[in-house]
């Protein structure tokens, strides 16, 4: 059957890694990982681990992984019935004597029902206390981009609820998120790029082509870079979030 869509993440000292891909096994699509380790030359791979089943036709999976390699987190969009939602789930690695992983038992919930959404991206501190994740989100005029934080105290990944950080504007979705998270996870930025369609030309001139700028926002009280760094980026600091204190603050 057809695999695609891999995303792999790495631990810090480089020997463990986990990776996601999406798997056709002749009924839908279904997420599937396997966590490996690395020793001088020699690569050792877990069981393949199937987070989600082809009932739901999962896709656009992203991973991340703690910098020791004990933990982490999968994310992807499958449907519900209805519209496409973003759900994750966390797991727990162990590499000696050999490979295992537990996964949660039931998958977090991240968009809201109701609305499509999709482009999942997820990030985890170095220190592996806390957790970022983005997307978009279709909130009836266009797509926005949303994140959520969460913390994580013995294994287990309590996430906020979903706040927009990105504007609202007709027919300017937005879409391929990407986040960093700093090494103590009270700071992070995210990223995504956006469709902005080009104004109405004169009569008899050719139609102008659709611009994509890169947007950005600053999560946790970072700052971004000015505009005009990148001729292609149209920053906005929507967003001021003090996660250690466990606050979005959404955009105005």
């Amino acid at each position: 059957q057809n695999s695609t869509r891999p995303h792999i993440a790495v631990s810090s000292d480089g020997g463990t890694f986990l990776a996601q891909w999406v798997r056709f096994d002749g009924l839908g699509n279904s997420v599937q990982t396997v966590v490996g380790t690395v020793s001088g030359t020699t690569e050792t791979l877990g069981a393949t681990d199937t987070v989600g089943n082809a009932v739901k036709d999962w896709t656009f999976p992203a991973v991340t992984i703690s910098a020791d390699g004990s933990a982490g987190y999968v994310i992807w969009t499958a449907s519900d019935g209805s519209n496409d939602r973003v759900r994750g789930k966390s797991v727990a690695i162990t590499t000696s004597p050999s490979i295992s992983t537990v996964y949660d038992t039931l998958y977090t919930e991240h968009s809201a029902a109701g609305a499509d959404a999709g482009d999942p991206a997820v990030r985890v501190s170095p220190d592996g206390t806390r957790a970022v994740a983005v997307w978009v989100h279709d909130d009836g005029t266009a797509h926005v981009a949303e994140a959520s934080q969460a913390t994580i105290v013995s294994g287990v990944w309590t996430w906020t609820a979903p706040v927009v950080v990105s504007a609202s504007e007709t027919s300017h979705s937005a879409r391929l998120t990407q986040v960093a998270v700093s090494n103590d996870g009270t700071h992070a930025a995210a990223i995504w790029s956006r469709a902005i369609p080009a104004p109405t030309r004169p009569l008899g001139n050719p139609p102008a082509p659709t611009r994509e700028v890169v947007e950005s926002a600053a999560l946790g009280g970072g700052s971004l870079p000015p505009t005009g760094s990148n001729p292609c980026a149209s920053n906005r600091s929507c967003v001021s979030a003090t996660f250690s204190n466990f606050t979005i603050s959404p955009c105005s």
